[in-house]
């Protein structure tokens, strides 16, 4: 019967022959390459964060995989730390100087911000007509994409620009904001007269009479079809159910159709039908300057409420008390 003590004379009696050193050689570059592939595969194989890390991290574990075998555990510790410390170290160098800033703001030009001030200066003066075809399409792109207030209304006054480039562009502009409006229009009505039940008819009435505002809002309409929108969305809008959205817009297309006290009324049943007073105070302020009622005015305007708006920061500050 075989034992295992049988085995330890012939284990022992490998272990005593000598070794070449060419053998022993060949032995470390033949695991120096299997770990290499290891370590490389492993490196490819790293979460994206990692990568950036690629190449310290193949060196560390190939050094470690390879160190482990020839050195122990007695030595894989310091080994374990110092490649750590290696891999994550990243030596900063910053280059500190002394900075002039009364020289520095002194080279930049002194700009006077002015109230109500928008971010394009579209006007009939002598200095607009010198800005290029480029800056002038770029001033066109900004503003339409704006979506602020006549901003399409502001666009139509490049109609009549020298350059034909600008004039077509401009054109192309009106046209395609117009052309969306008309299909959404279309759209909205369609799903008007197929709602199925009143909370759908609502909705889409609204919707419909909002779009129609949209064409004065934006400066699509001129003064004579302002008033046939206006008339459209108020018929619009007697077909939805009292809310606070519904008596909004009333109160805004009444503020444009200058019937104040009307307006004023319809802002303060939104705020008795939910709507925050801070998104109305902003047109009962405005309402209280077309009526001249100057000191109502701060009244409206509390810095709480518009301190982060950047719209309303300036006129804020100029009628709070």
């Amino acid at each position: 019967m075989w034992h295992p003590n049988a085995l330890y004379p012939h284990l022992i009696s490998i272990l005593q022959q000598p070794n070449a050193w060419d053998t022993l050689l060949i032995l470390i570059f033949a695991l120096l390459l299997i770990w290499g592939t290891v370590a490389l595969i492993i490196s490819f194989l790293l979460p994206k964060r990692y990568r950036l890390y690629r190449r310290q991290i193949f060196i560390f574990m190939t050094v470690m995989s390879f160190g482990l075998l020839f050195l122990g555990l007695l030595f894989a510790l310091p080994m374990l730390i110092f490649g750590i410390g290696w891999a994550t170290y990243r030596q900063s160098r910053p280059d500190y100087g002394v900075m002039d800033f009364e020289g520095y703001y002194a080279q930049l030009p002194l700009i006077d911000s002015r109230f109500h001030e928008g971010i394009i200066d579209i006007s009939t003066h002598g200095h607009w007509k010198e800005v290029s075809t480029d800056e002038k399409i770029k001033s066109l792109k900004i503003l339409y994409e704006s979506k602020d207030r006549h901003n399409i209304g502001r666009i139509k006054k490049f109609l009549s620009d020298s350059s034909e480039e600008t004039r077509l562009y401009a054109f192309s502009l009106i046209s395609s904001y117009e052309e969306k409006l008309n299909s959404d229009l279309k759209k909205l009505t369609k799903h008007l007269y197929e709602a199925k039940d009143e909370t759908e008819k609502d909705h889409y009435a609204y919707l419909v009479a909002e779009t129609y505002w949209q064409f004065i809002f934006h400066g699509i309409a001129d003064s004579q079809l302002a008033t046939f929108y206006t008339q459209k969305a108020e018929k619009k809008l007697q077909m939805s159910r009292p809310n606070s959205k519904v008596s909004m817009l009333l109160g805004k297309i009444y503020i444009y159709n200058r019937e104040f006290a009307t307006a004023k009324n319809h802002f303060e049943k939104a705020i008795e039908q939910g709507m925050p007073r801070q998104a109305v105070n902003p047109f009962l302020a405005e309402i209280a300057y077309e009526m001249r009622a100057f000191n109502r005015i701060p009244d409206y305007m509390h810095r709480d409420e518009h301190g982060v708006n950047l719209k309303m920061k300036s006129i804020c500050q100029m009628w709070s008390r």
